[in-house]
């Protein structure tokens, strides 16, 4: 169907067809929720569910099995990250040059990412959830601060606007809390060492999150999962032997707590997995706004598991935050090319493949 310009910028489109006027806004509306941007969107959802998951496996394991053993969840995780992105490499024959060449900084890259981790975790024994949902949101200005100086992004106003709106969603799901009472009177055995932790977690995030968008943007979609699950693992099975020897031994290995700890840790790999292809289609700022609706989710599956209460303000707060991603993409400065294959890069190939399949979608 064609569409006639008129040649002016505030005149409608009209339909050559239909004689339909297609008004300012309507086309608007077409630029702000294209299906490029509606798909980086629902994306962003996905890795947000399956955060998710893995907060809602955790809950479980503590409140049924009285299972508080952060870093055994994580060992699977970096197993499953270490052996299918590292054998993708091994078959490109590229993970030798990798991890000569850039091994060191992944190596201190994975120390972040698993503290961060590790430390999140280990928050929720000493703080309600209530502050953790709000501190751990500092996690965004870290990383606009970041990527500004190391990666060089420039924001408009209407971006400011977009993670302000998704900072008001966050703040309707917390006052949706207070109203339901669903953390009853409950602060922690230790507030302020909880608080504590969920700042450095926070900051570590942020500078995992920053140097994976910079990673993807250079050298594929495939060398950070393989090399942080590589380091993680290794850190991991460190930290379990000189930690949590005696949490691992009082495990019974039963159906339930096997099932809990599998879920979680494909939940963590899953997310992993298509967090590169989200950073190669948009940025780390997005990624962390896209992840507030997690909150949300955990609502709705605590409803059934856990009977939380319910309140339509969490609905209303989920809109918000969903309007605030779209605006925040819409302005966005678009992602820079992937790597193209090469003689001095087989693997591109295989992350070239990756990249048009997820474009496809």
């Amino acid at each position: 169907m064609e569409m006639t310009d008129l040649r002016t910028d505030d005149a409608p489109l009209i339909d050559d067809e239909s004689h339909i006027v297609v008004t300012a806004e309507a086309t608007w509306f077409r630029r702000v929720f294209t299906r490029e941007k509606i798909k980086v969107v629902v994306f962003g959802q996905l890795i947000s569910l399956l955060l998710c998951g893995t907060g809602v496996t955790s809950q479980l394991l503590v409140s049924n099995y009285n299972v508080a053993a952060p870093t055994l969840q994580l060992v699977l995780n970096y197993f499953l990250l270490a052996t299918v992105f590292g054998a993708i490499l091994v078959y490109t024959r590229t993970w030798w040059e990798a991890i000569s060449q850039r091994g060191w900084k992944y190596a201190i890259i994975a120390v972040l990412d698993f503290e961060g981790n590790y430390i999140l975790v280990k928050a929720y024994q000493y703080t309600n959830m209530t502050s953790v949902q709000l501190l751990d949101c500092l996690t965004i200005p870290f990383v606009m601060l970041l990527s500004r100086f190391v990666l060089k992004t420039h924001y408009v106003w209407p971006q400011y606007a977009g993670v302000a709106l998704c900072l008001v969603g966050l703040a309707a799901i917390v006052i949706a809390d207070v109203i339901t009472d669903r953390n009853g009177d409950d602060t922690g055995s230790n507030p302020a060492l909880g608080d504590g932790l969920v700042v450095i977690g926070a900051c570590l995030y942020a500078v995992a999150n920053v140097a994976q968008e910079r990673s993807v943007r250079q050298y594929g979609l495939l060398e950070y999962p393989a090399f942080i699950g590589f380091f993680g693992l290794i850190l991991s099975l460190v930290q379990l032997a000189i930690l949590e020897r005696d949490e691992v031994k009082q495990l019974d290995w039963d159906g339930g707590e096997v099932g809990l700890l599998v879920g979680f840790a494909i939940c963590l790999f899953l997310l992993y997995a298509l967090v590169p292809p989200l950073l190669s289609m948009s940025s780390a700022t997005l990624m962390n706004l896209a992840l507030l609706t997690s909150d949300f989710y955990s609502l709705l599956f605590g409803l059934f598991l856990f009977h939380y209460s319910f309140s339509p303000l969490y609905f209303a707060a989920f809109g918000i935050t969903l309007i605030g991603l779209f605006i925040y993409h819409r302005f966005e400065e678009p992602a820079p090319p992937q790597p193209q294959p090469g003689p001095d890069g087989p693997s591109y190939k295989a992350l070239s493949n990756v990249s048009e399949a997820v474009s496809e979608a």
